[in-house]
């Protein structure tokens, strides 16, 4: 799938007491998922296109600065939290007595979890290019540790991998 993200990210929040990285953002994003789940006797299919817009709060307790203070590196987490959903395909059940197909494409079956969670890591690079300001040329890689999709027959946890430019000002 693809997608984009806006946000803003505060390096120092509590730079006296604990210094970490904030950020706050909106993602939006798509893809495809294509499960089975079952066995001889029977088992579900589920086969579907999502779009997904969500809010983001990235804490990242670990940083660090090096090559002269140029690149940067957070380890911490990404919560998100989802505000609307797209899904279209659908789900099959079936045994050997029966077969049921499901739509997805109406809503009335929701496959989407509202929450997750999951570790992140961000590479960044400052470029200056005018007194305290940076273009910032960004990595960001989440794995998530919360399923995705519900009623699905299998995990469904996330991997995202997210390029980005930013804007940094030195405050």
């Amino acid at each position: 799938g693809n997608g984009y993200s806006f946000g803003i990210g505060i390096l120092k929040f509590f730079p006296d007491s604990f210094p970490f990285r904030l950020d706050i953002g909106l993602d939006y994003y798509n893809g495809g998922l294509s499960i089975y789940s079952g066995m001889v006797g029977g088992g579900t299919l589920t086969k579907a296109e999502v779009k997904k817009k969500s809010i983001m709060l990235g804490i990242y307790p670990l940083n660090f600065q090096i090559f002269k203070r140029k690149f940067l590196i957070n380890l911490g987490c990404r919560f998100s939290y989802l505000l609307k959903e797209t899904t279209t395909g659908f789900q099959s059940e079936y045994t050997p007595s029966f077969d049921t197909l499901y739509s997805l494409d109406d809503g009335d079956v929701k496959i989407n979890y509202n929450f997750n969670f999951g570790i992140s890591c961000r590479f960044a690079y400052l470029l200056n290019v005018f007194r305290g300001w940076s273009l910032t040329p960004q990595y960001l890689f989440f794995f998530g540790l919360t399923n995705d999709f519900k009623n699905t027959g299998a995990n469904t946890k996330s991997l995202r991998h997210i390029f980005a430019i930013g804007i940094t000002k030195n405050i």
